[in-house]
């Protein structure tokens, strides 16, 4: 078999041209940093939900309390009044 019968001829130059654009691509991917600042930001904003949702938790159980004792004391007053 000779070495041109697989391939057509001028094939050696676009499997380079190929290979020439993925080195490039890979330089470029490599050097992007916007996908970074995306990463960075999502990072922030889920640190600022689990702040939230904790904080959220925290105040819940103190505000419950008092709300229940607020509710106990208005369900007195209406059934003394009857």
């Amino acid at each position: 078999m000779r070495p041109g019968a697989i391939y057509p001829m001028g094939t050696a130059g676009k499997f380079d041209a190929l290979r020439n654009h993925g080195l490039r691509f890979a330089r470029t991917f490599t050097n992007d940093r916007s996908g970074a600042t995306a990463i960075e930001y999502s990072l922030l904003l889920s640190l600022i939900a689990v702040a939230c949702i904790l904080s959220f938790q925290m105040l819940g159980g103190a505000s419950s309390g008092s709300w229940g004792g607020t509710a106990n004391k208005v369900g007195n007053a209406m059934s003394t009044t009857k």
